[in-house]
């Protein structure tokens, strides 16, 4: 840079407010000076040993070392005591001038900053620069008059300049209270003019409301909700059919949201043809469902239409409905029973066939295993035998879900259900469902019916899968327990006494207090539709109660459910069934045996069976060749074996014709039918010597002819 180059005054400019600093900085530079900032009187007086400014301009209230003792010390300093300081404070103190007077200050400014004024007495300063010496010292007041001079004359043009701003400021009010007088005036006259128009319009509402309550007091007389909304659909009116429908008072009402009361803009629902009814302005009429006050939701048949004055302008609806949820819940129940009568219909066809096809299976698997020795053979016929007996569980149970829950009870290892409960559950169950299961070792057996206390765990596990859509953890835990008195530590209403307990539990959404309250009810659900009956719970409350037992339930919104059923130990020693199938050591002496039976493949292998055990055995397609055999030679049977459900002749007509012709004759009744299949034969199933369902196993059906046929005469007697 040359000599002759010019240079921006530097002022050393120190104030702890970075937002004033910026202001000021933008102010100074703008207007042809340099800046240096210092944050307070401590980094000032770092800057100054390191350079010289032309002027320092700072703040007086700052942290550390203020802009009085920052003077003073400047005063102190060779260099820079020459320096011009202008002072700078919010303060306005007669006070506050004569401690800049004597800390050695040149100039004083209020803030907010007269901005012509500083940038004025800086320019004045740039022209005529004090001469190093001429700051010299730090005296007091009286020992400086020039100093004295500067600050009060500084004070002074501040003083005249805000005076000058006040007599601007008074003057621009007096314009605005003029400008605001004469729109007063303005506003008035308008105001009045509406007003006149406002009263106009109150007394033709008010002609309009008294026709209204005329109106109303016949309307009030009505059982129907009927309600007046205006075109914002703010209820108007609401009458006592209303009232006692809704639950809601008119007087609660009166000019509240007609969507927002019925909870058709949340909890309630409506069809798109109503919604577009509504924005159309045209007239509805259909079924929408509310909530009352008290939350229950209601079914109701509703008609809309539209209201409007003498001139044909719109004004707002006239709602009428009629509460139909009654109505609708008889024509879902009766839809739901219906259903309920074709699948217990379907339930009896396809169980009287699956029987009729898990029969040979399960004798053709005994037979096997009298002919099979290697190991691999017979854990095949082990799997026949077994898939068998979960053939005809099934069965039960979907006789049990058509029919009800009668059943014959016998002592059942609960612990043998919940191991094919799981095998299903891992196939069957999603993958993000965790599964623990915790079985007591010497867990006592229960008294039931085998099929429904397979139907009480398997309908609470999938209603836990069914609660865990995103997945999560199913508990089974099941134990013994004894309470010494009722209640125990379990629930106030399980009496005294031995209990197996069980309990399924979720880690899934859990239930609100008003789900819970309903959990029992038949047809309830919280499912979508087509996605449950409603049945699932109230058969498991059935089964637990004819198995005099006991369930409770506790739940959490967001934490789960953890359904607990208490039920009764057996007083009898649980049998394996796999142990009863053993084959009976006793063989027939030759008895001939007719078995009747339309089944080709149940006759064969009734046959072969028998005929293993030293019978001899006819086979008849159906009762009329049976009958015919019989009737040739009634002395020769000692035995008939007979289907019921048979065409022709059935099993029960059947009998009557042996009976006629042969009193003694033992009959033996082996079907697939259900108990309520077999009574619509006619008949008395009890003249039957006996009856055994399908399907059955060998051994049960040979150790049950061998009962029924005479047992020869031991030794001893025969001497």
């Amino acid at each position: 840079m040359t000599s002759d180059s010019f240079s921006p005054p530097v002022i050393l400019l120190v104030e702890d407010s970075l937002t004033q600093a910026v202001q000021a900085r933008f102010l100074l530079e703008s207007n042809g000076f340099a800046v240096e900032h210092a944050r307070n009187g401590v980094e000032a007086l770092v800057y100054l040993h390191q350079s010289v400014p032309f002027a320092i301009l700072s703040d007086i209230n700052m942290p550390e070392l203020d802009g009085y003792e920052l003077c003073r010390q400047v005063r102190t300093l060779p260099a820079v005591r020459h320096l011009p300081v202008l002072l700078l404070t919010s303060l306005s103190d007669p006070a506050d001038v004569r401690a800049a007077l004597e800390c050695g200050a040149d100039y004083f400014f209020t803030k907010p900053i007269d901005e012509p004024l500083l940038l004025g007495r800086l320019r004045q300063l740039a022209a005529a620069p004090p001469a190093e010496g001429d700051g010299a010292g730090a005296p007091d007041a009286s020992g400086q008059p020039p100093r004295m001079l500067n600050l009060l004359l500084s004070t002074y043009e501040a003083a005249v300049a805000k005076n000058a701003e006040l007599r601007k400021t008074q003057a621009d009010l007096r314009e605005l209270n003029d400008k605001l007088e004469e729109r007063v005036r303005e506003r008035t006259l308008a105001l009045e003019s509406s007003n006149t128009h406002l009263q106009q319009e109150i007394v033709a509402r008010e002609d309009g409301e008294a026709r209204l309550r005329e109106q109303a007091e016949l309307l009030n007389r009505a059982n129907e909700a009927i309600i007046t909304l205006n075109r914002e659909l703010q209820i108007q009116f609401w009458n006592r059919g209303a009232e006692r429908m809704l639950k809601w008072t008119a007087a609660e009402v009166q000019g509240r949201s007609w969507r927002g009361i019925l909870g058709l803009d949340g909890t309630g629902s409506a069809g798109d043809d109503f919604r577009q009814a509504i924005v159309a302005l045209r007239d509805w009429r259909g079924e929408i469902t509310v909530r009352n006050k008290e939350g229950q939701s209601l079914v109701l048949e509703t008609s809309i239409t539209g209201l409007r004055d003498a001139a044909g302008r719109f004004t707002g609806w006239l709602s009428i409905s009629s509460d139909i949820t009654q109505k609708k819940a008889l024509e879902e129940r009766f839809l739901r029973t219906q259903r309920l009568e074709s699948l217990g219909t379907l339930a009896a066809g396809i169980s009287h066939d699956l029987n009729n096809v898990l029969a040979p299976i399960g004798m053709a698997s005994a037979l096997l295993r009298g002919r099979f020795t290697q190991p691999a053979d017979l854990k095949i016929v082990d799997i026949l035998a077994r898939s068998v007996d979960r053939g005809s569980a099934l069965v039960k149970q979907i006789l049990g879900f058509a029919h009800g829950v009668g059943g014959e009870h016998r002592p059942v290892q609960l612990k043998h259900v919940l191991r094919d409960i799981t095998a299903v559950i891992s196939r069957t169950f999603p993958k993000s469902i965790t599964l623990e299961e915790h079985v007591a070792a010497d867990l006592w057996p229960l008294h039931g019916n085998p099929s429904q206390i397979h139907q009480i765990v398997l309908n609470l596990c999938v209603n836990a899968r069914d609660a865990m859509p995103s997945g999560g953890l199913l508990r089974i835990n099941v134990a013994n327990c004894t309470f010494a008195v009722q209640g125990g530590d379990g629930p106030a209403e399980v009496p005294a006494g031995n209990w197996v307990r069980l309990e399924v539990s979720d880690t899934g959404v859990g239930m609100t207090p008003e789900v819970l309250a309903r959990i029992w009810e038949p047809f309830f659900t919280t499912k979508g539709k087509d996605q449950g009956t409603g049945l699932g719970l109230a058969t498991v409350r059935g089964i637990v109660d004819t198995h005099k037992g006991f369930i409770t339930v506790k739940t959490a919104l967001g934490k789960g459910t953890t359904f607990t059923v208490f039920l009764p130990p057996s007083s009898e020693a649980f049998t394996d069934p796999a142990a009863a199938e053993e084959t009976p050591d006793a063989v027939g002496r030759g008895e001939r045996i007719l078995v009747v039976d339309d089944e080709e493949s149940i006759a064969s292998v009734v046959r072969e069976m028998l005929e293993l055990f030293q019978y001899q055995v006819e086979t008849a397609a159906n009762g009329l060749e049976a009958e015919q055999m019989f009737n040739r030679q009634p002395g020769r049977y000692a035995l008939v074996v007979t289907d019921l459900d048979m065409p022709g002749k059935n099993g029960v007509d059947l009998l009557s014709a042996l009976r006629a012709r042969r009193a003694d004759i033992k009959v033996l009744a082996i079907s697939g039918l259900s108990p309520q299949e077999r009574r619509k034969l006619g008949g008395k199933m009890s003249d039957f010597d006996f009856h055994l369902d399908k399907p059955f196993g060998a051994a049960q059906f040979v150790r049950l002819v061998q009962e029924i046929l005479p047992k020869p005469a031991s030794t001893d007697e025969a001497t």
